[in-house]
């Protein structure tokens, strides 16, 4: 019986010691608890120690432990609170990236540490669909949300096939929250809309509902690429510890702003090396840099220098260890200093330039503006505002094929752009001016959520078609060609190819 009661009074010894170093090490936060642990971990390895000499010794006198099931029973406990101290450490570590500022529940515990390798769904109701490797939870109601990525996925992934290969299988998880706050309750970070967790490969951003359509679009591009690259370093076997944190979100931002025009508003700098890892990163925000966007310049300045093959070429030579500022080095010739010097000149003269077009473009003076873009173009070939801005000043000097090559030649074309398409294939074609009219009422009724939207001007045609004469004498009458330039030459034509026309003519 004596022996039954003082085992039983050791267990309660080792659970409430448990209990205690649990209590102990994560009240702390990550690094406090990783340090305390190391600590406690260092002590034990005292008892271990003994124990394995008590096995092998027969007895430990000094602990009047006689035989060696004694000794293994010390050994055992030993290795058991060894484990259990390593894993809270590592669990302080898990835990900082939740919004969690007490000690968690051992539910909670559980579920963070599953969630490392298992994306955890946040709440219980979430609906799931599969999609091309690709699987969705979301809470009922956000079908437009799955929608919406559905429609961007193919041409994300075919930028993002061409920069890294098309050889790695789909297996991602992506879930959609409610609202930002829903979001922000998974992480400690500021504010956001959305991240992407490596050891899950999973992907959580924000109902389409809750942001802007085009923010929405943007926070599945951006984590869509950290995605990519880090299956990209995963099957070349590169550490993703050995790629600061600036470079990777320098490509998410890049990818994502392929077709966007991007304001050159960098109130101050923060040196590259100061932003290498996840929380220098975002603590410089939170110090006023604007880390996302400079970084975003970096590596558009390294594209424009070096071609899209640069970004995996520096990724693949920092394999084995490499240094990347040296890597970065060899590639550009530069010190990363002054790289930064050289990328943020290119930035302060082209928005200069830019600056000069506008009022160039202000006072008419369409020719100057014309060569301003162009000089930009030669500073920088991928330049959105250039590619958006030159079909305009082409149209005010009458170059009307000029501008509509430059127009066919964008990748992607806002409802304007479309109108203006519309309204220069007027002059060769009503079936092509009703074609990219009515993608211009497409892409207002996707945006508007106008599901019965029509233009007058689409109208117009649409319902006159077979008859010519009828669509230019109701765009003309209704005044519904938005650009003068176009409409007097439309006009110049037809009286030469409907001569016997009077209201033509008159």
């Amino acid at each position: 019986m004596k022996a039954f009661l003082k085992g039983i009074a050791l267990l309660s010894i080792l659970i409430s010691l448990a209990i205690v170093l649990y209590f102990i090490v994560l009240s702390l936060n990550g690094v406090e608890g990783l340090a305390i642990s190391f600590v406690i971990s260092m002590i034990l390895i005292i008892p271990i120690s003994i124990s394995m000499y008590g096995m092998i010794k027969g007895n430990i006198a000094m602990l009047k432990i006689r035989k060696r099931i004694g000794s293994f029973v010390l050994f055992a406990v030993s290795i058991f609170y060894l484990l259990f101290v390593i894993a809270l450490g590592l669990l302080t570590i898990i835990l900082e990236e939740t919004s969690i500022d007490r000690v968690p529940s051992l539910k909670e515990s559980v579920l963070a540490a599953t969630n490392v390798f298992i994306p955890v769904a946040y709440k219980e109701g979430l609906l799931t669909e599969e999609y091309n490797g690709i699987t969705f939870h979301f809470p009922k109601g956000e079908e437009t949300s799955i929608d919406t990525i559905k429609s961007l996925y193919p041409n994300v992934k075919e930028e993002l096939d061409l920069l890294y290969g098309a050889d790695t299988p789909v297996d991602l998880t992506i879930m959609i929250y409610e609202s930002v706050d829903e979001l922000n309750s998974r992480t400690n970070k500021e504010k956001l809309s959305g991240f992407y967790v490596p050891s899950n490969q999973s992907i959580h951003i924000v109902s389409e509902k809750s942001v802007a359509p085009y923010e929405f679009q943007d926070s599945f591009t951006h984590e869509y690429t950290h995605y990519r690259t880090d299956q990209f370093l995963e099957h070349h076997h590169i550490s993703s510890t050995s790629i600061p944190q600036w470079f990777n979100e320098g490509i998410s931002e890049y990818i994502m702003n392929l077709h966007t025009s991007v304001e050159i508003d960098l109130n101050k700098e923060i040196n590259f090396k100061d932003i290498d890892t996840n929380n220098d990163f975002h603590e410089a925000r939170r110090d006023g840099f604007d880390p996302y966007l400079q970084s975003y310049f970096a590596v558009k300045e390294l594209v424009i220098e070096h071609g899209k093959d640069v970004i995996p070429s520096i990724l693949i030579r920092t394999k084995n260890d490499k240094d990347f500022y040296t890597v970065f080095q060899e590639t550009t010739g530069l010190k990363i200093e002054e790289f930064q010097t050289t990328f943020l000149n290119r930035r302060e003269e082209i928005k200069v330039l830019s600056e000069q077009a506008g009022e160039a473009e202000i006072k008419k003076e369409f020719k100057v503006a014309e060569n301003l873009y162009l000089k930009i173009a030669s500073l920088d070939p991928y330049d959105v505002n250039v590619e958006r801005s030159l079909p305009y000043v082409y149209i005010k000097q009458g170059e009307f094929e000029k501008a509509m090559d430059t127009l066919q030649k964008m990748k992607e074309t806002d409802v304007s752009e479309l109108y203006m398409m519309s309204e220069l294939s007027l002059l060769k074609s009503l079936e092509d001016s009703l074609k990219y009219a009515e993608m211009a009422e497409e892409a207002i009724r996707k945006y508007n959520e106008e599901s019965h939207y029509t233009s007058e001007f689409a109208d117009a045609i649409r319902n006159n078609i077979s008859e010519p004469v009828i669509v230019y004498k109701e765009l003309l009458n209704k005044e519904l060609i938005g650009y003068k330039e176009i409409q007097i030459e439309l006009v110049k034509r037809l009286k030469q190819e409907y001569p016997n026309e009077e209201w033509i003519q008159d």
